[in-house]
């Protein structure tokens, strides 16, 4: 498995799996054996001449003892005089002092300031997502984008997400005039929510919307417009559906404050025009409601002159936009907008820029019900208190895991590290993280997709959270993605042996239909199977599969045809699986009389 072999991936023409047959890779077996763990662990083994050399040197250096006992009562001359002076009233040293002193006495090494010393890991991540952010613009989009995807291989991504969230808003809200580069922010933000992952723009969403409420609580107008902005910038991207606009103006208006106002002809006068080609009759129906609200409390809200010249400022606006009457520097600031937008495409690649949709009161009820983007994380309202009043951890759960790793024959240290990484894990989210926090490398790697599939295969019940993980994992690293090909083939030859339980058949049936399904292989794993000499369990697991790819929905079947038909020398894949198919599934449905 070289370099060469992991860009090709399962594209790879007959050469490779030749290669494959040949070369007698095949998976470790969960075997218990834990020799293996010799294999894992300190890499410096290199240590131990260290004592024969001394002792060596030691024997052959008899004449210069007598220099030596002088030095050492020269040095013990040196630390009496420094416990006089210590226990004077002199002043001592300090210790970074004296550090340069001898750094500097030493030729080749390099004196480290004390501030630059035990620099620990959070230290580094805020340092360096500050200097990405200094740095970025719309000309660099791209290439700040790729540093940041470095950053979340390199650190935990909660915690990436969340620093870059905080910094973000305290840079955008911090004074007035800052549209441009927030901006430049918010494309940030949206990129990276298409390339990593929609948790990303979902945690930024969340924090704005609990800095808006608490800005418009204490009725800070400056810093509410600052934090609306981030808002209008994400719709205006189109990575934030219009729901959550009109949603949010709607909260103004039945409120219909001094802020209030302030607020909604930022809203309107930024996204107004956008807002009336999404959805025209949603601003119908605002504008009727602000009608509405001016005649019941007008004479409470537009009292003094300064909101009475809002409001009239308001309603000219709302004729506006509902006669379809678009002003100068509304056309510029979409012009803005839709350059900013060919900038993300550019720098995003084949990926999509993802709208979200969700509502304002759910991103403020996100720590009470949970947060609507990770799985399994909402919370029944009705009972939320009681779980986080009642919810203990398992005071065994370390022994019990351990106990499953030794039934499943996960013996080694790196495999247990894994298995421990998922099954600790609250969902995929959680799971990628721990997997690639363990930082592993090399053949240490590759242990990560065969411990998934081993416990995949391992259910009772086929659980689509393994796949899930796998698929992430595999458009994270093209080396994840050749290691499940090459894993899918050892298990395809398991299957001759005998060794693989019914139960542990369907699933890998299941599980092998998915990946193809989800693009991340083709029908090109099956060349391995040589489908005019069958096994029994091999025909049965052929079957289930083509079961489950025909369950798909037609676009997701094409795209599964195309991948075939375009990879290089297709008849040699397309052939063999034809002749499997009418003989030993469209025969055998013919024969059963079953019409499907």
């Amino acid at each position: 498995e070289g370099d060469s072999d992991e860009e090709e991936g399962d594209e790879e023409g007959s050469d490779v799996v030749e290669e494959y047959e040949h070369s007698g890779e095949v998976e470790k077996e969960f075997d218990g054996d834990d020799g293996e763990d010799d294999e894992v662990g300190d890499d410096g083994d290199g240590d131990g001449d260290g004592d024969g050399d001394s002792d060596e040197q030691e024997e052959g250096d008899g004449e210069e003892i007598d220099a030596e006992d002088s030095e050492d009562n020269e040095i013990a001359t040196h630390h009496s005089s420094v416990t006089r002076s210590t226990d004077s009233d002199e002043p001592r040293k300090s210790l970074h002092t004296a550090t340069a002193t001898a750094a500097a006495a030493q030729p080749g090494v390099k004196y480290t300031p004390p501030h630059s010393r035990a620099l620990t890991a959070s230290d580094a991540l805020v340092r360096a997502v500050k200097g990405h952010l200094n740095k970025l613009s719309e000309r660099n989009l791209s290439g700040i984008l790729a540093e940041f995807q470095t950053l979340y291989r390199q650190h935990p991504r909660a915690h990436v997400t969340q620093l870059l969230s905080t910094t973000i808003i305290d840079l955008s809200t911090r004074a007035a005039g800052l549209s441009a580069i927030s901006l430049t922010y918010v494309a940030l933000m949206a990129a990276l929510s298409s390339v990593i992952g929609v948790e990303v723009e979902a945690k930024f969403l969340e924090d704005i919307a609990s800095k808006y409420e608490e800005s418009c609580a204490q009725e800070r107008a400056d810093e509410a417009c600052n934090t609306l902005l981030l808002i209008v910038h994400l719709y205006s991207l189109k990575a934030l559906h219009h729901d959550i606009v009109f949603e949010i103006a709607q909260r103004h208006i039945s409120r219909f404050r001094e802020i209030d106002l302030e607020l909604l002809l930022l809203l309107l006068r930024r996204c107004g025009p956008r807002l009336r080609a999404d959805n025209p009759m949603a601003l119908k129906e605002l504008i009727v409601n602000v009608n509405r609200q001016v005649q019941t409390v007008g004479s409470t809200a537009a009292g003094d002159n300064a909101n009475q010249v809002r409001v009239n400022f308001m309603l000219e606006m709302l004729t506006d936009l509902k006669n379809n009457r678009a002003k100068p520097s509304d056309v510029d600031s979409s012009s803005s907008y839709a350059r900013v937008r060919k900038d993300m495409k550019s720098a995003i690649g084949s990926a999509e820029i993802r709208e979200v949709r969700v509502s304002f009161e759910t991103l403020l009820d996100a720590k009470q019900k949970g947060r609507w983007w990770v799985v399994g994380d909402l919370k029944n309202s009705r009972d939320s208190s009681e779980q986080d009043d009642t919810f203990q951890p398992l005071a065994d759960e370390s022994s019990k895991l351990r106990a499953l790793a030794q039934r499943l024959r996960i013996n080694t240290v790196v495999r247990r590290s894994v298995f421990y990484a998922v099954m600790t894990s609250e969902d995929v989210i959680d799971a990628f993280d721990k997997v690639c926090h363990l930082q592993l490398r090399g053949e240490q790697e590759r242990e990560i997709v065969r411990v998934i599939v081993h416990c995949c295969l391992n259910e009772k019940t086929f659980n689509l959270f393994y796949t899930s993980l796998l698929v992430k994992l595999s458009a994270s690293a093209p080396s994840h993605k050749f290691t499940l090909q090459y894993t899918l083939w050892d298990r395809f030859k398991a299957l001759k042996k005998g060794t693989t339980s019914p139960t542990q058949l369907g699933h890998l049936a299941r599980l092998t239909a998915t990946v193809v399904a989800e693009g991340v292989l083709s029908l090109t794993i099956l060349r391995t199977l040589d489908m005019h000499i069958l096994e029994q369990p091999e025909v049965l697991m052929l079957q289930l599969f083509f079961r489950q790819i025909f369950r798909e929905n037609e676009t997701t079947f094409q795209s599964i045809i195309s991948k075939v038909q375009a990879a290089q020398n297709s008849v040699a894949t397309t052939e063999p699986i034809v002749y499997f198919l009418t003989t030993h599934f469209l025969a055998e449905k013919a024969n059963s009389g079953d019409p499907g």
